[in-house]
């Protein structure tokens, strides 16, 4: 199986899950020092981060089952939020309205039916309002585990942190935030779990098609493809750094344990894998890129896919139905 990037922008990139169709959907993406994402880690570990920067994708996914059309989080939402955080000075792709993404994938704003937000860090959820206000998916229904929702608007500065008044009060005065009290199938074959300790009430988000097996979307259980190896790892962002590796330990067993595919947000574009043997295994297939340089991602695939996140440019891309023909890294081929 391969993916289908939606011609012309290779910021949207879907895959099939038996009668499911999932949808990565990127709408910018970034790099930060890695010695500032993770200021725990000594300098050894600092250099297997190339040039010493950690490459950051933003976006969601969009998952259209045979019951439901939801997205898994709503991403940064229009630029006057200002939701990217200024250590994000290198720029990997410019911001793209995420409407504008789901027209490219042909799933209008009135046919999202949920949106489950994995946690309430703004850069998840500033997307469910339009640039002049208003809900962005007026007829969906926003999921968001209780105890995230009860942390982010204890105070005001934790409203002020989150972008709470301005992404998730007007869902909420609209009726439409359903708070979670842990694990719950919300349409056939779509279930959350919570897997807590980036925030209190992070959550996970698993598709499971009988046939075709499970994805796991993990919204920013990590945030490095480094970090499924070194679990221990915590970057600046997370709230209790014991509970997330915890959180982690047990979610990526399970992924690995299972043979499932997942989906992250913050790995370089589409993020879509699996874990074989302890480790990042990029791709949805055979979970390997495949033709050029695929001896240099056997050798070094953090340093590989690193680079060409950092390289790759998608307005400069001609797009194939077996992936991307991407000329913004020299000799890389087709990525998927």
């Amino acid at each position: 199986m391969s993916a289908h990037f939606a011609s012309p922008l290779s910021s949207t990139a879907s895959f099939p899950l038996g009668s499911s169709t999932l949808t990565a959907l990127t709408d910018c993406g970034g790099s930060a020092p890695a010695a500032w994402m993770f200021p725990a880690l000594p300098p050894a570990d600092l250099e297997l981060f190339p040039g010493g920067r950690a490459p950051l994708s933003y976006g969601c996914c969009l998952v259209e089952t045979p019951a439901a059309t939801l997205l898994v989080d709503s991403s940064v939402g229009p630029p006057r939020l200002n939701t990217i955080d200024p250590a994000f000075t290198t720029k990997a792709r410019e911001q793209r309205p995420l409407l504008s993404l789901l027209a490219a994938a042909d799933v209008a704003p009135e046919a999202v039916t949920a949106v489950v937000h994995t946690h309430l860090h703004r850069d998840h959820h500033s997307g469910n309002v339009l640039g002049g206000g208003g809900l962005a998916f007026p007829g969906a229904t926003h999921y968001v585990q209780r105890g995230e929702a009860e942390y982010w608007s204890s105070t005001p500065e934790l409203r002020a942190r989150s972008g709470w008044d301005e992404t998730i009060r007007p869902v909420e005065e609209a009726g439409k935030l359903r708070l979670v009290d842990g694990s719950l199938e919300i349409a056939a074959g779509v279930t959350l779990r919570p897997a807590g300790g980036h925030t209190p009430g992070h959550q996970v988000v698993v598709v499971e098609d009988p046939e075709a097996g499970k994805a796991y979307l993990v919204g920013d259980l990590l945030h490095q493809t480094l970090q499924v190896e070194h679990r221990d790892w915590s970057p600046r962002f997370d709230w209790d750094a014991e509970k997330a590796r915890e959180s982690r330990e047990l979610v990526l067993g399970e992924i690995e344990r299972e043979g499932a595919r997942m989906l992250s947000p913050h790995f370089p574009f589409p993020g879509v894998g699996r874990i074989e043997a302890g480790k990042w295994a990029p791709g949805w297939g055979a979970a390997k890129p495949k033709e050029a340089a695929v001896e240099e991602l056997a050798a070094d695939p953090i340093a590989f896919w690193g680079a060409w996140s950092m390289a790759h440019d998608a307005d400069a891309c001609r797009v194939g139905e077996d992936g991307v023909k991407c000329s913004c890294f020299e000799g890389l081929g087709s990525v998927m």
